[in-house]
């Protein structure tokens, strides 16, 4: 099973139907249309990318599914938190964040380690108790690394005290693997 798999599967057993839920970074709309099946009608999706192509790629793929439930919102996932509707914060009980480029499109162009970090604090002040961060960090190409290695960094030295971290990686001995963290706010 891939990892994005695993974390949909994760994300499966904690959102309930009328939940709401983030998605960081849309990117080709995968993540954003789980969430938005999971959640169902009642529930809402805030979806965050800078690049036109993630949200015409998401809003195709939402439109083809039937789900109307997403707000698509073109913004760096650093500025998260002053998008969402203020009855939104504190009870958000999902964020997932899939950091690097957009497939497909200019690879030069991804996720940051200092904005990356700013919005992961972010997300854990907008989640719920018992809410949770699904990150993916693919340390393969150098932004990456780089971003990892500053999670890595943060979580060891300034990690706060509301939350766990669980880190999962395949062992590849002939490559950097993936990195999926979740955090969970207590």
């Amino acid at each position: 099973m891939r990892l994005t798999e695993r974390v949909h599967a994760a994300l499966s057993e904690k959102l309930q139907p009328g939940d709401f839920a983030v998605d960081a970074t849309m990117g080709n709309g995968h993540d954003t249309l789980h969430l938005s099946k999971l959640i169902g009608p009642d529930g809402k999706v805030w979806a965050f990318d800078i690049q036109d192509a993630a949200l015409e790629r998401t809003r195709e793929r939402l439109e083809q599914a039937h789900q109307v439930n997403a707000s698509l919102i073109c913004a760096n996932h650093s500025e998260l938190e002053k998008h969402l509707p203020r009855d939104a914060l504190g009870v958000i009980k999902a964020v997932v964040f899939n950091l690097g480029y957009l497939p497909g499109q200019d690879k030069s162009i991804t996720t940051e380690a200092s904005s990356t970090l700013a919005a992961i604090q972010s997300a854990i002040r907008v989640l719920a108790q018992g809410g949770v961060l699904e990150i993916l960090c693919y340390t393969g190409h150098s932004q990456g690394l780089e971003e990892w290695l500053a999670l890595e960094t943060w979580i060891s030295n300034r990690l706060p005290e509301s939350v766990t971290v669980s880190i999962m990686s395949p062992y590849d001995a002939t490559r950097r693997p993936p990195v999926w963290l979740e955090i969970e706010k207590h």
